[in-house]
């Protein structure tokens, strides 16, 4: 029995040996401590960056930490041996440990070693972390207008990036977040494709950088109808209006009107396409120099193809009245008779010469005319 109690003894004693003993190796070698910090580029303690340390031999021993408010690390009670250090954030360029047998794809000179000497206190050098610059998430807000008309495009279907939307907050403004991941090159463009009703497909590129507001104004070139219509030139039949003839809508500039009129009076002109979203209504204007300015109001653009304008244009002569004195070729006026007549051949029209004088009550102003004389001379021949 008094054995037995001896024995209960040795082995409380046995389990009762300082810790301190056992952080030493064989021969009495003891761990150490490897302590750093890691900067950024403006050289400023650098938190949150995941530091591993490895050791070069078998069996290896990986731990690891993470940098402080400051950027300070440590490791205790590090064993005996050679180490490699390993730093990584995200956003920043990492630098690699060497894992032993594992690829290295750092060079050599790039990699932080250090050897931890039995009982030793290790001091890293200070190590500076490249970024790889902005990342994060990216507000972006998109206006799109008509690249005509200059009005917004309320109805879009928009994909930017990995993100879609086809909702208009308002005005033609859609919003959307991007994340924008850290990379080792610059911001790479992001892929931008926007359809609408009514207009050509756009697809684009932009840049959008991070942690700010990324604000664009986008211009969508519509499809395009034809309007045609007649204006009246019979009453002037030789005048060639159609030279002196401009048609003009608010809004949409000349060139992509792209305005076409014959002599016989026919037009026709380009505008952008309703939708059964977006009924476009214009006011076309006509101008032919020399008459009154017309326009024609509200007319419906179509969905596709072209429409009529039923409503023939007919002009009103802005006039003046002509008058003018004829002489023979011997400078006397010409003798009394009914052959005696004035003609305007632009117009159709004509009037007598009475003692040497022709009068026109109401001729257009603005157009290139001509009279033609006829007289019966002194001789009694015809002038």
């Amino acid at each position: 029995m008094i054995r037995i109690r001896q024995f209960l003894i040795m082995a409380i004693i046995s389990v009762t040996i300082p810790l301190s003993k056992l952080d030493c190796g064989s021969a009495g070698i003891k761990n150490g401590n490897v302590r750093g910090t890691v900067l950024s580029a403006d050289k400023k303690g650098l938190s949150g960056v995941s530091i591993l340390l490895v050791r070069n031999g078998t069996p290896p021993i990986i731990r690891s930490t993470i940098s402080d408010a400051d950027g300070i690390y440590v490791f205790h009670n590090t064993p005996v041996g050679k180490y490699s250090l390993g730093y990584s954030k995200l956003g920043y360029k990492s630098i690699l440990a060497n894992h032993g047998n594992t690829e290295i794809k750092t060079s050599p000179e790039n990699q932080i070693r250090t050897y931890v000497e039995s009982g030793a206190s290790i001091r890293i050098p200070p190590v500076m972390l490249d970024s790889f610059g902005p990342f994060g998430l990216a507000p972006v807000s998109l206006n799109l207008i008509d690249q005509i008309t200059g009005e917004p495009v309320v109805s879009a279907n928009i994909h930017l990036g990995n993100q879609s939307n086809n909702n208009s907050i308002v005005d033609g403004k859609f919003t959307m977040k991007l994340t924008i991941p850290p990379s080792e090159k610059s911001l790479d463009p992001v892929n931008l494709r926007v359809s609408a009703p009514g207009f050509n497909d756009l697809t684009d590129h932009l840049t959008i950088i991070p942690k700010q507001e990324n604000s664009f104004t986008i211009s969508l070139k519509p499809l395009m109808a034809t309007l045609e219509g007649h204006i009246d030139f019979s009453s002037f039949p030789f005048a060639s209006l159609d030279s002196v003839t401009t048609i003009s809508v608010a809004n949409i500039p000349s060139n992509l009107l792209e305005p076409e009129i014959e002599s016989t009076g026919f037009f026709s002109i380009r505008v952008p396409v309703s939708t059964q979203t977006n009924t476009r209504k214009f006011d076309i204007k006509i101008h032919t120099r020399g008459f009154h300015p017309i326009t024609i109001p509200g007319v419906l653009a179509p969905e596709a193809g072209a429409t009529s304008i039923l409503q023939t244009v007919r002009l009103s002569a802005l006039t003046t009245p002509v008058r003018g004195k004829v002489v023979s070729r011997n400078g006397l006026s010409p003798i009394a008779s009914g052959m005696n007549q004035a003609f305007i051949k632009e117009l159709g029209i004509s009037t007598s010469i009475n003692g040497g004088m022709y009068f026109f009550q109401a001729i257009p102003t603005g157009i290139n005319l001509t009279v033609t004389v006829f007289i019966l001379n002194s001789v009694g021949r015809i002038e």
